[in-house]
């Protein structure tokens, strides 16, 4: 387990890189937000987060990766 959040921001921020090589279709946003100590992330269009099923996989794979490596902060995406 790793506690930094500049280590979690960077795993994000570096990951996010990947993905719009991945899915040029799309846009995301990046936010940490301190008092609820999640990490958010909007992916859009609508379309692409709801029913692409890479993009699905990705997601469940970079929750899975990241709980692993921050168990103590929180990532959220939405749409």
């Amino acid at each position: 387990m790793i506690n930094s959040l500049r280590q979690a921001t960077d795993f994000i921020v570096n990951n996010l890189s990947d993905f719009i090589k991945l899915f040029p279709q799309t846009r995301v946003r990046y936010e940490f937000d301190t008092e609820a100590n999640v990490h958010c992330i909007e992916v859009v269009p609508n379309h692409v987060y709801h029913l692409n099923s890479e993009y699905i996989a990705w997601e469940n794979q970079l929750s899975d990766s990241f709980i692993e490596l921050f168990s103590n902060q929180n990532i959220c995406f939405f749409s």
